[in-house]
């Protein structure tokens, strides 16, 4: 059980692992491939702590993979979930009620390489003017899916991650008669889904927030060699 007191903000990561996400991207390209795929999830997840540690928000990590809790723990986490790896969902919903208190909620999936800390901040600012915001992903992949989710207290909704769920997530809030936003278009809520995604990450590697780690690994991917491969 993990503690907070309701005036703060505790930021929620779920990862599956190191080596168990991005079919898309993994489906496309040669086995040879794979461990760079893994080196990029790592990078993007260990950016996402960084920036989530660079304004002093307490984060936990959600991951059937006890690599990745270890990880976590050794980067600043306060709370870590060993989940079955069945469904997200579920995990995080059965994470946060083994955490005490009415204290606001803030998930941000591990796959935004833009994220940066002056976005992060400007976010927050939007979500305390609201019960709940919304910031849906933007992938080549037209999944109408959710980057970021903010609850001002854990239970307002029910989760559903996953393709739809800025739609189910708005339906929900509007239900309920809750106050929401929904934070359209939003460039830092790039995801990485699928081959065109990493692509627009190496067209647009100067614009996130430390260019030489990702430069080395897309280098090594070798994109266009990889692809025809």
């Amino acid at each position: 059980m993990y503690s907070l007191s309701s005036s703060e903000i505790l930021v929620l990561i779920p990862l599956k692992g190191f080596t168990r996400t991005k079919s898309r991207i993994r489906s496309v390209l040669p086995d040879q491939c794979a461990p760079i795929i893994d080196q990029l999830v790592q990078i993007t997840f260990y950016n996402t702590l960084e920036v989530i540690k660079s304004i002093s928000l307490p984060f936990g990590v959600i991951s059937p993979s006890i690599e990745v809790l270890n990880e976590s723990k050794l980067l600043g986490a306060v709370f870590t979930y060993l989940d079955k790896g069945n469904d997200l969902n579920c995990a995080i919903t059965d994470a946060i009620r083994l955490i005490n208190g009415s204290n606001q909620i803030l998930i941000v999936m591990p796959d935004l390489p833009f994220l940066t800390q002056n976005y992060l901040k400007n976010t927050l600012k939007k979500a305390q003017s609201t019960d709940i915001l919304i910031v849906p992903s933007i992938s080549i992949y037209p999944s109408q899916g959710t980057a970021i989710l903010y609850l001002k207290k854990p239970d307002l909704l029910s989760f559903a991650f996953g393709e739809g769920s800025r739609n189910h997530f708005q339906k929900q809030a509007e239900m309920n008669n809750l106050n929401y936003i929904v934070s359209e278009s939003d460039p830092f809520a790039h995801d990485l889904d699928t081959i065109e995604d990493v692509k627009f990450l190496e067209n647009q590697i100067q614009q996130v927030s430390d260019p030489r780690r990702y430069i080395s690994v897309l280098k090594e991917l070798n994109l266009t060699v990889c692809h025809q491969s």
